[in-house]
């Protein structure tokens, strides 16, 4: 009965210690879908600050990420498989590259484009170009 309660004890200890590094790592794993969709499929510009794993602000307006729906100042956009569908537009990714009406290639933490980079540092994604 003794070892039993040991194991139970140690059990929990376990859940306890290891549910916050979970979630931390579901929030980056979130934040790392979203500043992939910003830097490679969304076309709008502006630098952008992660507010949560599923939040992105700047002076244009804000990014929602709702499971695999994308709430955006310019409209909606929905991850299929590997495809960001919007308005009758397709964005295709195959590995680092960002295939729709241009393309745009992904190296590392930087998105070249036929017409901006973006680059993100983590908790911000920062634009080429701002002028729009």
């Amino acid at each position: 009965m003794l070892e039993f309660l040991r194991m139970k004890a140690m059990l929990i200890a376990m859940a306890v210690l290891v549910a916050p590094v979970m979630g931390e790592d579901e929030d980056n794993n979130e934040r790392a879908e979203l500043a992939k969709f910003i830097g490679g499929a969304y076309k709008g510009r502006g630098t952008w600050v992660m507010t949560s794993g599923n939040n992105a602000l700047s002076d244009r307006g804000c990014i929602r990420k709702v499971g695999n729906n994308y709430f955006t100042p310019e409209g909606f956009y929905r991850k299929v498989g590997n495809t960001y569908l919007k308005d009758g537009e397709a964005i295709v990714t195959t590995g680092k590259t960002f295939l729709g009406d241009g393309a745009v290639v992904s190296t590392g933490r930087t998105y070249l484009g036929d017409d901006r980079v973006k680059v993100s540092t983590g908790h911000t994604i920062l634009d080429s170009d701002v002028s729009e």
